[in-house]
């Protein structure tokens, strides 16, 4: 919560309003990039390891299959993107967050809620980044390209240390195909919603970067950035998995960590809840075990 604080005030007097923008700019578009190479596989996986924690291992290389190819099919339009409109280095560095998107298989530990470990190790690498940024994001040492590799490096090492625990684990990953166009059908219907969700939350962002100077697009990222802070503590709440039929059970008020949820937080509890009950389009689980916050 307070780091964006620390390092965001800092950036934005390095950077300069243009700079924001620009910055801003380029992780919108590779935001579309990222919804692409991730699909619905997130959700899935969670629910899908959860659900069934026998099989984790088979539904780890099954989903993970789907998202080596889907991640490469972003990475080649992203480079087709690059290529045609001579991007700048800015817009080439977000490559390594689909490498990133690629490689990123937390989804696993949460299912499993075997993640306690890997979020204390996200944790120190955000800590890590953040004293990055403030000790080499400096005038005249390049600072937006310096900014952008120190915030990619830092997504793409907290997605690589979730192999590290997957295999402590005991998993190994083989590339399976068997099972890929049925998971790649249950992946496209959790991807509509969780799609709907993102562009209806960065489309503004694309919108005044496209319309607008880039200078105006950084002082709005800015004061978007600050205001989505308590959005962002909600959002990290997680109701775990095991907890997902307790919810069901008891249809009146639910609390998540001493929070009550208020009505309009609670019926989107209770949407995702109903979706999640639908049949399971692996053919591997059965309705009624998990949701997701």
């Amino acid at each position: 919560i307070f780091l964006p604080l620390i390092t965001t005030a800092h950036v934005s007097r390095v950077l300069g309003a243009e700079g924001m923008g620009i910055t801003a700019i380029s992780l919108n578009v590779i935001s579309y990039f990222i919804m692409t190479a991730q699909l619905g596989t997130h959700t899935l996986g969670i629910r899908t390891a959860a659900q069934d924690p026998a099989r984790a291992e088979h539904v780890y290389q099954d989903l993970f299959s789907l998202q080596i190819i889907t991640s490469l099919f972003s990475m080649i339009m992203y480079l087709a993107v690059l290529v045609l409109t001579h991007a700048s280095m800015i817009m080439r560095i977000q490559m390594i967050r689909l490498a990133a998107c690629m490689a990123d298989c937390s989804w696993l530990l949460k299912g499993l809620e075997r993640s306690d470990r890997y979020v204390l190790c996200a944790l120190m690498i955000r800590i890590i980044d953040a004293v990055c940024v403030l000790l080499f994001v400096r005038e005249g040492f390049a600072p937006l390209e310096t900014y952008g590799w120190i915030q990619a490096a830092g997504t793409f090492v907290t997605a690589a240390v979730s192999q590290i625990y997957i295999r402590r684990l005991g998993f190994a990953f083989r590339f399976r195909t068997e099972h890929l166009s049925v998971c790649l059908k249950g992946s496209l219907k959790l991807f509509v919603p969780a799609a709907a969700l993102k562009v209806y939350r960065i489309i503004d962002q694309g919108m005044l970067g496209m319309l607008a100077a880039a200078h105006e697009s950084g002082c709005y990222a800015c004061a978007d950035r600050i205001i989505n802070i308590p959005s962002g503590i909600l959002e990290g709440l997680l109701v775990l998995p095991s907890q997902g039929q307790a919810f069901w059970k008891s249809c009146g008020s639910f609390w998540i960590s001493g929070l009550l949820l208020q009505p309009s937080q609670e019926g989107l509890l209770h949407g995702y809840c109903l979706f999640q009950h639908a049949p399971d389009p692996c053919g591997t689980l059965q309705p009624g075990r998990s949701v997701l916050l």
